[in-house]
């Protein structure tokens, strides 16, 4: 059991053992196949802040909620193929846009479209009030289309369970900012579609971190 300042972390053997559990058409598990390499070339030297891996505390561990979320879902492995690749094409020279259309189809290559945030987008020079207005506008973008919509709040979801105390106490501008985007940007989007139970995950994830940051202020 995580205690209160670990960070959430899979293996990519955990995801496996758990994807192997659910069934798929020879043709279908061969995309998701397909989608893994994709992540790993993107991602296989990627840090994230905590100095961990990028697949482990992210890809692998989202992978997971995924499927326990929404095996049996009709739009299952479109769902967890996005949630593979979501960053692939942001973060990596490795992986274009045209390469996922060529492997998967432009459904997919239509979300991933909208995920993928350009270079101004990301720059490292912005700040904090103009990340939050940044993101504001790309959130309203993706929220055209469902798949990326659902993918972008499972990715909202997988980032906060990573706010840690040691995280907020290192960088307080940015995890209040991040609490004003979740209530202002995200949590209308998990609105429009209520039915998946984002609202609630949300919300618990919010006072969590207003929390943190009121302990670290």
């Amino acid at each position: 059991m995580m205690n209160s300042d670990s960070l959430p972390f899979t293996t990519k053997s955990t995801f496996l053992n758990r994807l192997k559990k659910a069934s798929f058409r020879p043709a279908d598990y061969h995309q998701i196949e397909k989608a893994i390499e994709f992540a790993i070339l993107a991602h296989q030297d990627q840090k994230r802040d905590s100095g961990t891996p990028y697949l482990e505390e992210h890809i692998w561990s989202m992978g997971v909620k995924i499927i326990e979320k929404y095996l049996g879902n009709s739009h299952f492995k479109e769902l967890l193929i996005c949630g593979l690749l979501h960053d692939s094409v942001e973060d990596s020279k490795d992986v274009s846009i045209e390469q996922v259309k060529a492997q998967f189809g432009e459904e997919i290559a239509a979300a991933i479209r909208f995920l993928t945030k350009d270079d101004r987008e990301n720059s490292e020079s912005l700040t904090e009030i103009e990340k939050y207005e940044i993101n504001k506008n790309y959130v309203i973008r993706l929220s055209e289309n469902r798949l990326a919509s659902i993918i972008k709040i499972e990715d909202r979801l997988s980032n906060l369970s990573c706010i840690v105390p040691t995280t907020v106490g290192n960088n307080l501008p940015k995890y209040k900012r991040y609490v004003r985007e979740t209530i202002d940007v995200f949590m209308p989007l998990a609105q429009k579609y209520v039915e998946l139970g984002y609202v609630e995950k949300l919300t618990q994830e919010i006072n969590r971190i207003k929390l943190l940051i009121k302990i670290n202020e």
